[in-house]
This record gives structure tokens, sequence and C-alpha cells, in this order.
């Protein structure tokens, strides 16, 4: 029925003994293909308009018949009388076969009901979460109009916290009444850490490091990080505390502090710095779906720079020129929306985010860097076993001083390795001198395109295989798509309780004078920053 045979019939089973097995046989008749014919709607319509009520179904007359879209089509149906204020709208679908010209009628008839009023949410195994934080994140309040698109984006939005394993929502109608009762189900997952252990990976070496990490102080849903990572390629001191509802607002707050020693290839960085960054979510400002889920923060940022250990004799000229200290103070806007439904194992929805760094507030050096950021997952097929899914990162950034200064080199982008273009190693792309001494670009893109497939569901195995495209390039080069090099590779990927662990083979597609033909990329442990 799902594939147009409405008229298809099956005999009675046929046993046959075959030594020690027997053979059943069934004969299929599929008899001729239908198609979906007139597709009406009677009774209560949405804006008394058959053509709005009708509006986002599935079946579309001409196409092949498909007799689960009867059901479907009945929730999409449903659904809108549910948005606007009828919780128990009825909508059935009835079929007339027209044997002439194969093509099945469908007559939905939809009766709205009452319109329903919230009477109370209650919630149920907060044990730590506080009722407040839960009750925030609600954009439908008691005593207002039920609104069914209102109830899942409250679900969506504390399913994204991040603080629970499984969130359910069920409405129950007050007998006698216009009113509903929402009982709101949590069961609370982990959202503390603290680790202290050692990793390696090709990228930084080996790594020592401890984090302490709480997503939900005390229930609050506020969050604080610290992250110390001491190592032969790598040091860190990172703290973070995060506010995402101030006082029970809709503005958020953070403050950063950090300082990060990192050894290139040809000269060691120092950076030392702090952070502070308000946002609010546009949806507050401004009607309409296209704000959900999309907040604008600005941030105030100083970082003290330290170029050391460069060799004379044997680096790019601008890392010669950018020997020494400098410092950097300014603001950056970001706009970002997110719809990803699991931070921690994302299989569905996107991330993306603008923004904008303008220094000059102080400090000596002057420049802008433009970043734009995606993250998109789309689950392809979906089972007990696990899910398959299609990823595609994409980053482009754009960095230029506000005089003939060269963009200076704490700021520059050297790709490569297993956050970046895997089948090359860690920092090597990007402009070099005709000495082969790389200097990093003021402009990049980056492409990741992954399939993720499970290959032990229950212990957190999964495999990859990529396709990697990107470049830096110098200040006074264009980006060119022809320019970006390539690569491909597979891997595996494994979220041990010791710490998520990544293996991954890259090979170059565009390889020169100093690439490898393959390149193991391995890290453990340690989170790569």
């Amino acid at each position: 029925y799902d594939h147009g045979f409405v008229a298809a019939t099956i005999s009675d089973a046929s046993i046959e003994r075959k030594e020690d097995s027997l053979v059943i046989t069934f004969d299929v008749s599929e008899g001729d293909e239908y198609s979906f014919g007139a597709i009406t709607v009677q009774g209560d319509l949405i804006d008394e308009s058959p053509e709005e009520t009708l509006d986002g179904i599935s079946a579309e007359t001409g196409e092949i018949f498909n007799a689960s879209y009867l059901r479907s089509d009945s929730f999409v149906i449903s659904d809108k009388f549910s948005d606007i204020g009828y919780a128990f709208a009825n909508v059935t679908p009835e079929t007339k076969i027209n044997r002439t010209n194969q093509t099945v009628d469908v007559l939905f008839s939809s009766q709205k009901g009452a319109p329903a009023y919230i009477r109370r949410i209650d919630i149920t195994g907060n044990d730590k979460t506080l009722d407040n934080v839960i009750r925030r994140e609600f954009v439908i309040q008691e005593g207002e109009l039920y609104s069914g698109r209102k109830v899942k984006r409250s679900k969506a939005l504390l399913e994204r916290l991040g603080y629970f394993e499984e969130v359910n929502f069920n409405t129950e109608p007050v007998p006698n009444s216009d009113q509903v009762d929402i009982d709101v189900g949590v069961r609370e997952g982990s959202t503390g850490t603290f680790s202290m252990g050692a990793g390696y990976s090709t990228s930084d070496g080996v790594l020592f490091n401890t984090r302490v990490s709480e997503n939900n102080i005390l229930g609050t849903g506020r969050q604080v990080n610290m992250n110390v990572d001491v190592g032969t390629e790598r040091n860190n001191i990172i703290l973070s505390v995060y506010d995402r509802r101030v006082a029970d607002t809709y503005w958020s707050s953070g403050v950063d502090l950090f300082r990060t020693d990192r050894e290139f290839r040809d000269f060691d960085r120092s950076l030392t710095g702090a952070g502070f960054t308000v946002g609010y979510p546009l949806e507050q400002f401004f009607e309409g779906i296209w704000a959900e889920d999309i907040d604008f923060s600005l941030k105030y940022e100083y970082v003290d720079s330290e170029i050391s250990d460069v060799d004379p004799e044997d680096a790019a000229p601008l890392v010669i020129r950018s020997e020494g200290s400098s410092r950097a103070s300014g603001l950056t806007p970001k706009f970002t929306r997110n719809t990803i439904n699991n931070p921690l194992n994302p299989t569905a929805g996107s991330r993306q985010s603008i923004s904008l760094e303008m220094t000059g507030l102080g400090g000596n050096e002057d420049y802008y860097l433009a970043d734009f950021r995606n993250q998109w997952y789309y689950p392809l097929l979906s089972g007990d076993w696990g899910d398959l899914v299609f990823a595609w990162r994409f980053r482009a950034s754009y960095g230029e001083s506000y005089d003939d200064d060269d963009f200076p080199l704490f700021r520059r982008f050297f790709p490569g390795g297993i956050n970046s273009i895997r089948g090359y190693k860690a920092r090597t792309m990007g402009p070099t001198d005709e000495n082969g001494n790389e200097y990093g670009g003021s402009k990049q893109l980056i492409n990741n395109f992954e399939m993720i497939f499970p290959l032990i569901e229950d212990a957190g195995l999964r495999g990859v295989v990529f396709f990697d495209a990107g470049e830096a390039f110098d200040d006074d080069q264009d980006i060119q798509f022809g320019d970006l090099r390539k690569a491909y590779g597979f891997g595996l990927r494994w979220g041990s309780p010791l710490g998520p662990l990544r293996l991954e083979f890259g090979f170059p597609l565009d390889e020169i004078n100093g690439d490898d033909g393959m390149v193991t990329l391995f890290s453990f442990g340690a989170p790569i920053l």
C-alpha cells in the first residue's frame, strides 16, 4: 500500500515438505499502481482556508499513493490545531478508490474541539536541578492558551541544556473543564567531571592534564571550567565561569582567564589574557520562528602575546619581525544559531556562528578578524544499532591590519592536523617563504566532510570516513578554491571512560615537498583546544 498497489492480493499459503524443512509459498499479485487523486478537507479549517489546512502535508495529487501518508498527514493537520490552542483536535482520513483511472481520492475530516488552557505545569525527577532553572526554559506558561509548537520547543530547549538524559512532556485533560495539565518528567545525567591523567596527540605530543568542570553548579545552571595542560609542545591554564541566565533573566555572561604556550617549528608563542562576554537571545527582541535559536553576544578581550625562540637564520622574515611582545585589546560581536540535538554526541541539527574581532581599544595591535563557522549533522539512517550520520564542518576566516603592518603572527592560521585538514601534519600548511619556512596565513578556508557510523554502539565505538579540503592564504593572496589542498581518510572514535579517543589515518591528495604519503592522527585523554 505504501507503493501505490492498493489492489494487491495475497493468496493463502501453500506448504510443501522438503526433507527436514517446510517451504511456505505465498502468491502475490500487485495489480495496478495507483496515484493520489483529489485531496480535500472538510469540517473545521485553519483560518477558514482548505489550502492553509492542507499546507505542508506529504500527499500530493498525481504522486504515487502511499498509505503511510494518511496517518502522518493527519498528525500534520491536528498539530496545526494544537498550535492554536486545540490540544485534542481529531483528524481522520477517508479514501475513495477510482479503479477506472487508478487514483485514490482522500478526504480529511477535522474536528478541532474546544480550546484548552494550561492549568498547571508539574515537574518531576529533578533531584538536583532547581525548578526555576527548568521553568525558565519554557516558552509556554500556566494560564496560557495551549500551543503544541511551544510545548515541543520547550522540550527541545530542555534537552539542549545537556543536564538531562531524558525529557518527557505529557498533556492530560482536566475533567469537566477546558483546561489541561502538563507533566514534565526529567531524568538527570552527570554534569560534572574531575579528571587527572596523561594523554598524547600527534598535534601536541605528550600531555598531562587536570580538568575540573561543572555545567550545573548546585542545580543553578551556572558553569565553571578549569583546565591545566602541561606537555612537551603545549602548556595551558584556562579558567572560565559562565551564567547562561543571569538572575533568571535572558542575559548571559561569562569570564575567562587563560595562559597558553605552544611550540611551532620556527618559534614559540605565549598568550596571556582575559575576556568578558555578555549575550542575549534575539527571539526576545523579534517575533517569528526565524529569530529562534539565535543568540547575540559581545566580548571584550585583552591578550598579551610573546613570540620567542626565533632563529634569525632559519625563519620567515615575518616571524623574525614579530619576535617580542605585543598587546591586543578589542571587542568581538558575535551571532550564533544552534539547533544541535545533543552537545556531547550530535546526530542532528546545526550550529552557525559569525563574529568580527576588532582591536584598537588600547594595546599596540590594530586589526580586525572576521570568522564564520558551520557545523551540520544529518542522520541518514537510525535504529537500535545506532545512527549513520553525515557531518559537515566549515570555517572561513579573514583578518587584516588597519594600516600597512603585517597581520599579527599570534592570530595567523596554520592549518593541518587532526582538527583541521587531516592528511597533513599539524600546523604545516599555509604560506611559506622561498626557503619553505611557514609564517601562517591571514585568511583560511576549512572544509571537513564526514560519514560517522556505529561499530559497537553500547561501547561508544564509532567509525568515520572523511574528506577534507582547505588552506591558509597570505595577506596579499586572494582566496582561490582551486588552491585548496585536499585529503581523505578513515578512523575510529571511542568515548572511553578516560576520555575521548581518536585514531585517524589521513592521505594527502595535493602533496608538496616534505609531505608524507600518509599521516597517522591520534589523540587520547586531554582535549585538543
